[in-house]
C-alpha cells in the first residue's frame, strides 16, 4: 500500500486592500486622533469633503462638538445629493464668529455651529431644491432673493425663510 498524497496547500489568502490614500491637505480635528484630509469624504463613501466644510481647513472648529455636527449635516445632505444626482457646490459650512460677522450672518447662525450649509446645486435654483426638499428635509431651509441659485439648509430648528 501506498500512502496517499497529501493534497496541495490552499493558496494563502489575498492581503486587504490598502486603506484609502488622501492628496488632500492633511490636517487635526479636535476630539479625533487621525489625521484628516480636504478631499476625504466626511462620511465613507459621501460626495461632501472636509474641505468643503473647513473652507479648505482654513476653518477648522475648536471643539468635538461642531465636527460631529458636521458629521451629521454631512449625513442628513447625502440623502438629498443622491436623490437630486446632481453636483452640490459649497458656499460656506462651518464659520468661526469672526468669518460670520464678516459676511453679515446671523449672530446665532447655525454655520457657528457646523448645523448649517449654502449651496448650490448644478442647474436648479435654490427654490427648486428647496421645493424638492420641503416635506422630508428635519431642519431650517432658506433661500436668498438677492442669490437666486444658492439654499441655505440647517439641522437647527424646523423654519423657512425667503419664500
Amino acid at each position: 500500500v501506498f500512502p496517499r498524497p497529501t493534497p496541495p496547500p490552499p493558496p494563502p489568502a489575498p492581503p486587504p486592500p490598502p486603506p484609502p490614500q488622501f492628496t488632500g491637505r492633511p490636517f487635526r480635528l479636535p476630539g479625533y486622533t487621525s489625521t484628516f484630509y480636504t478631499d476625504q469624504p466626511i462620511i465613507p463613501g459621501g460626495n461632501f469633503t472636509w474641505g468643503e466644510a473647513t473652507r479648505d481647513a482654513t476653518r477648522i472648529p475648536p471643539t468635538q462638538a461642531i465636527v460631529d455636527n458636521i458629521m451629521a449635516l454631512a449625513r442628513a445632505l447625502q440623502p438629498v445629493r443622491n436623490r437630486l444626482g446632481r453636483p452640490f457646490q459649497v458656499n460656506s459650512w462651518y464659520r468661526p464668529p469672526e468669518i460670520n460677522a464678516a459676511v453679515g450672518g446671523a449672530p446665532r447662525s447655525q454655520h457657528l455651529q457646523g448645523n448649517a450649509v449654502d449651496l448650490q446645486v448644478q442647474g436648479l435654483s435654490g427654490r427648486q431644491v428647496a421645493n424638492s426638499v420641503m416635506l422630508t428635509w428635519p431642519g431650517g431651509i432658506g433661500i436668498y432673493g438677492n442669490m437666486p441659485s444658492v439654499i441655505h439648509l440647517d439641522l437647527g430648528p424646523k423654519r423657512t425663510w425667503g419664500f
